[in-house]
């Protein structure tokens, strides 16, 4: 057995969003109706375009050989279009990220942005995968609520 090498308790730190899905999960299997709102998994069947192409880019060698990290230089391009024409910017293509959800994006960015010891201010409520990215650089959390402190004055740390 291969011994995990992290600071992080995955057993008490459990990433919410995968406990609600299963709880879902749990529900559906009970007859329950569940509308899922977690894990940005369509409850709707896939366009059957979408089906097609994908079925010729994976048959064709030239398509599903092609990577591109920061995302296909063509839709990188059209987004840096859209948004300079719609709201008058100077996006540059290079300004855009293309991932395939936030929870990577996410990582990544507290990855490059965040160091151990580090201090991570949270707004509340927060999407728990914040906390969850805090922990993989080990820096602190610190969670930031809107509610005023005792004093009645501004916003207050927890």
């Amino acid at each position: 057995m291969v011994a995990l090498r992290s600071h992080i308790d995955f057993e008490s730190n459990k990433f919410l969003m995968f406990v609600i899905d299963q709880i879902a999960n749990e529900k559906e299997r009970a007859g329950e109706d569940v509308i899922r709102m977690t894990l940005g998994k369509s409850e709707l069947p896939l366009n059957p375009q979408i089906i097609a192409a994908m079925e010729r880019a994976l048959g064709t060698y030239a398509m599903y050989t092609q990577v591109y990290p920061a995302g296909l230089p063509e839709l990188r391009e059209a987004i840096a279009r859209y948004n300079n024409e719609k709201y008058a910017l100077k996006l540059s293509p290079r300004n855009i990220l293309i991932g395939c959800g936030t929870s990577s994006i996410f990582r990544n960015l507290f990855q490059i942005l965040a160091a151990p010891g580090d201090e991570v201010l949270l707004p509340l409520p927060y999407y728990s995968l914040y906390s969850f990215c805090s922990q993989l650089v080990n820096a602190k959390t610190r969670l930031l609520s809107d509610r005023p402190r005792s004093s009645g004055a501004g916003p207050g740390f927890l």
